[in-house]
């Protein structure tokens, strides 16, 4: 029996464009909280199992940016290490 790539925790792999799980869902609600992402319907927190899309992929290269990383849009350990770090 595998794992199921829905019910991953972030930082469990490298996320990137076309992955989905609900580690991708985690990193869209890290990024509701910390404002780098808004929903038209305003909600502030998503559920279920999301896709990396080209959206979160400018997000992520947006927040490696303004966190000195390469920005690459790929989310890996060090992205994920700053994500969850309180400023």
């Amino acid at each position: 029996m595998g794992i199921s790539a829905t019910a991953l925790k972030l930082g469990a792999r490298t996320l990137k464009l076309g992955m989905s799980g609900t580690d991708v869902t985690e990193l869209i609600n890290i990024f509701l909280k910390k404002k780098y992402l808004k929903l038209d319907d305003g909600r502030t927190q998503v559920t279920g199992s999301y896709t990396y899309d080209e959206t979160i992929e400018a997000t992520v290269k947006q927040f490696q940016i303004d966190n000195g990383m390469k920005a690459d849009g790929v989310c890996g350990a060090l992205t994920v290490y700053y994500l969850k770090k309180e400023k």
